[in-house]
């Protein structure tokens, strides 16, 4: 068989390399990368707001134990009734079935009125991730109290402090008994005092904490909502919409075990006042999970990131700028790839593709924002199949653990044998990676895409491949000096 009709199956090892690569390199989609269909964009001023997806993503939160690098995904099937699905990234235990059964009875029970009567079952649950989101959430109001006094230099408040905090009455009232506070201190105290409360919280005393717990959302919502951070979240000066973000982004997350959950009350007692019908997804043995053992020298996966051998000035600059990576490096090369549960939910509601109709958004709740790959691996399903798979945000990071899903089920093939959705992402994040490469190394790298003599056939073929793809965007990249005497790409395209 000649070149252009060999079959190439996806290589997850290389993958696996070019995300560790990614992510020693401090990788970050989200200033590149604009997100799809694929990525709900809501501008949510409601940060509880009473959506399919927040539900979603507010039962995959309840669920979570906060044991590291566990990630729960959900999602509904009402093919046959309503039926909550669920995914996780590990083995499904016995805990985990009860935990689901106990939060429905406490959310469905007749003497369940808000979030405040889910908190035992949520401070058992969920402790060590409750308290990590409130001591992030503290971290993220710290920074932003060293910079207050520099944003408010270039911010011109409105003249009505309701307009600068919404839903802030009940706040004031207690705060200053009637009295009309100037806004900076009205935002300086609201900072000061989401920290005071923070101090005392213990998810330990469900009790005492229920009240603390409860004021701190509420004081949370009131600086989500406010005009500042707003305003900073859509600046022009880096920094600065980083900055409020990043408080954003915390504040939401410790607003979820309040609002969130009083959402879901509502919508529980509704839908399920009989308790909830559910299922989990299990794993499938047909996938590209696996033990993936990295090269244990960094240097010679850089080089193939580079495309030739590391000079001495491209080492010492690598060494200079990373200066940790190669300890790092050797403590994380031997990596266990995992489907992320974002995927097996997807695989097990559209098994086959065509088998479903789904023109409207269908979407996916995540205990944790989706990473790179589940997004671009989403986001070419959705192109392929014509569908409308929702996921409600990616922090655009890259994870080296990645997985290639279950290989039995993408029927569209491209060209060149692989499938179409595994071999978009395989090309976007060696894309991704020659970019990095470009940006922290400037005229470092070859620029020929074949690796050299050394190439396997199948590498050449893979690189030809990328070679075309990009050409096909008019992104083609001229092999103007073939890398050796040799070059067998250049020798393959009559270069």
């Amino acid at each position: 068989m000649g070149r252009r009709g060999r079959t190439i199956v996806y290589n997850q090892p290389r993958l696996s390399e070019q995300l560790q690569l990614l992510n020693h390199f401090g990788y970050s989609d989200l200033q590149v990368h604009m997100p799809s269909k694929g990525v709900s964009q809501e501008s949510d001023d409601n940060v509880h707001a009473n959506t399919p997806i927040r539900l979603l993503e507010t039962i995959a939160v309840a669920l979570t134990t906060g044991k590291p690098g566990e990630v729960f995904a959900t999602a509904f099937d009402r093919r046959k009734g309503l039926t909550l699905v669920l995914a996780k990234n590990d083995i499904v235990t016995v805990e985990d079935h009860q935990a689901v059964r106990d939060l429905f009875n406490v959310l469905t029970a007749a003497t369940t009125k808000d979030a405040r009567d889910v908190f035992p079952f949520l401070f058992a649950r969920c402790r060590m991730k409750i308290e990590k989101r409130v001591r992030k959430m503290c971290e993220a109001v710290a920074t932003f109290l060293r910079d207050l006094e520099e944003v408010l230099k270039d911010y011109e408040p409105s003249p009505s402090i309701e307009d600068e905090f919404p839903d802030s009455a009940q706040y004031r009232e207690d705060k200053y008994s009637g009295d009309e506070p100037s806004f900076p201190q009205l935002m300086h105290d609201l900072l000061m005092d989401l920290v005071t409360r923070a101090r005392g919280f213990d998810s330990w005393d469900a009790n005492v904490s229920a009240q603390l717990y409860m004021d701190l959302a509420q004081i949370a919502h009131v600086l989500y909502r406010s005009r500042l951070l707003r305003s900073l979240c859509g600046a022009t000066n880096l920094s600065w919409k980083l900055l409020g973000e990043k408080l954003q982004r915390r504040l939401a997350k410790v607003c979820q075990y309040y609002h969130g959950i009083n959402s879901l009350i509502a919508h529980a007692k509704s839908d399920f006042p009989r308790g909830i019908v559910y299922r989990w997804v299990d794993a499938s043995p047909a996938s590209a999970e696996t033990i993936v053992h990295l090269c244990e020298d960094y240097l010679e996966a850089v080089s193939r990131a580079f495309r030739k051998d590391l000079p001495e000035e491209t080492v010492a600059m690598l060494r200079e700028r990373f200066p940790d990576m190669e300890e790092s490096w050797h403590s994380s090369h031997v990596v266990q790839t995992r489907i992320h549960p974002e995927t097996r939910i997807l695989y097990d509601l559209t098994e086959p593709p065509r088998s479903r109709d789904f023109r409207q958004p269908q979407p996916i709740g995540c205990s944790k924002r989706s990473c790179l790959c589940c997004t671009l691996w989403i986001e070419a399903y959705d192109m392929t199949y014509g569908t409308q798979w929702l996921l409600s945000s990616s922090h655009g990071r890259p994870c080296p653990t990645w997985a290639f899903p279950v290989r039995a089920l993408s029927v569209i093939y491209s060209t060149n044998g692989r499938k179409i959705v595994d071999e978009t992402v395989q090309t976007k994040i060696k894309e991704c990676l020659d970019r990095t490469v470009d940006r922290l190394f400037p005229r470092q790298r070859s620029l020929c895409l074949c690796g050299g003599e050394s190439s396997s056939d199948s590498e050449i073929e893979e690189w030809s491949q990328f070679w075309a793809l990009g050409a096909k965007r008019g992104q083609r990249r001229v092999l103007t000096t073939p890398c050796t005497p040799g070059c067998k790409l250049a020798e393959y395209y009559g270069e």
